[in-house]
């Protein structure tokens, strides 16, 4: 016959840290170490279970839930149309949330423009000035953006934040020479 064999349930992870020696008084730790790790008492593991033990229950629904909110069905309407490589535009997005006005809000992409094109020294630091050189878009990038704005009527209100940034940079004139 075969042994059947039972799979541990799925255990929450527990971040520990090192209990010190000076703050074991009154713990199981203490009277195991006055035992010499004998005659330790028993835990009832069928309790820890229960209290460390993930909900198989939770998972799925997590699961059930990922699908319909970022669906790419034709009827979604709160979507953003992510047209440049998903890593590329994770990047501009961090590299954007560096440009922020005095008043701790976030910058427009015309703001930027407009501070580019002015010279602005108050927001164009070297570091933003090399970020903003890594943001220009490829002629591949160029294509794909125009192309979707041709079949959707130049309307980039469901564009990603990464790629009207794109087409905003695209705007500029010898944006090379201006950075």
């Amino acid at each position: 016959a075969l042994a059947v064999r039972r799979h541990a349930p799925a255990i929450k992870w527990l971040h520990w840290r090192k209990v010190p020696y000076g703050k074991l008084h009154d713990t199981i730790w203490e009277a195991s170490s006055k035992m010499g790790g004998r005659n330790v008492p028993e835990l009832d593991k069928r309790a820890l279970e229960l209290l460390l033990c993930e909900d198989p229950g939770a998972k799925k629904e997590k699961k059930k839930k990922k699908p319909s909110q970022g669906s790419d069905e034709i009827g979604s309407k709160d979507k953003n149309v992510t047209l440049l490589d998903m890593k590329r535009a994770q990047n501009m997005g961090i590299a954007l949330a560096q440009f922020r006005r005095s008043d701790d809000k976030k910058m427009t992409g015309d703001e930027i423009r407009a501070a580019v094109l002015s010279m602005d020294t108050t927001v164009l630091s070297p570091d933003r000035i090399e970020a903003l050189q890594g943001m220009i878009p490829t002629e591949e990038e160029l294509k794909t953006l125009r192309t979707y704005l041709r079949k959707h009527k130049g309307d980039p209100s469901k564009l990603g934040a990464a790629e009207k940034f794109a087409l905003t940079l695209a705007e500029m004139p010898m944006l090379h020479s201006w950075l």
